[in-house]
């Protein structure tokens, strides 16, 4: 099955540059990959070859660092907001990858994350807090209960992952009781994910034809 090539462009992200970093002296050496993002470009495309499945493949690039995933089977992009990645399964849960901040500089911090989320949703409570790995990383996770301005009840999984354009926030929201039933999708994004190396490349994750 194509799946059609949709490419967002964000507003540029503050505050995400290298502190004193310095100019290369000679022009005849390869640009180095960048911490400073003039944009955030996201793509999705089909992805397969002899032997795979074809299955969409979502990009996120910001300067010459690039992060990429499968997207989960019966999800649709949603382009309302161009400031994050967000995908829908209607009736079930939205899963959402957006950058949540620059690495500071003591590094990520469990406490930091859980702060600033709960700022962002007033009176949630926290019903567990551990690690999950993501690309060769791990970062701090929560699951949070919360009621959204409208009074509906939410459930949602956060997760923070560090990587060179900064901290990747990766999360999944849906109702209470379609919470377990969710999860697997945001899952397959963390255990897809891979991210580019100091080159600015990054490997593909095919899917094979036969188990």
């Amino acid at each position: 099955m194509q799946v059609p090539k949709i490419i967002l462009t964000a507003a540029a992200f503050a505050g995400f540059c290298l502190a004193g970093a310095q100019q290369q002296p000679s022009d005849t050496n390869p640009p180095a990959p960048t911490n400073t993002p003039a944009l955030l470009r996201a793509t999705i495309r089909s992805e397969g070859g002899q032997g795979q499945i074809t299955s969409p493949r979502a990009y996120l690039s910001s300067g010459t660092n690039q992060l990429a995933f499968l997207v989960p089977a019966g999800f649709g992009l949603d382009e309302s907001d161009p400031q994050k990645i967000v995908l829908t399964r209607p009736g079930l849960c939205r899963l959402t990858v957006r950058m949540s901040g620059p690495i500071p500089d003591g590094g990520l911090q469990a406490s930091v994350c859980r702060q600033n989320l709960l700022s962002e949703h007033p009176g949630a409570k926290v019903r567990e807090e551990f690690a999950l790995p993501g690309a060769n990383r791990i970062g701090p996770a929560l699951d949070i209960a919360f009621v959204t301005s409208a009074g509906l009840p939410r459930a949602g999984r956060f997760v923070y992952i560090p990587f060179r354009m900064g901290i990747v926030e990766f999360s999944c929201e849906t109702s209470p009781d379609k919470f377990d039933e969710s999860l697997p999708h945001l899952n397959y994004i963390m255990v897809t994910l891979r991210s580019s190396d100091e080159q600015g490349k990054i490997e593909s994750t095919p899917l094979a034809d036969k188990l």
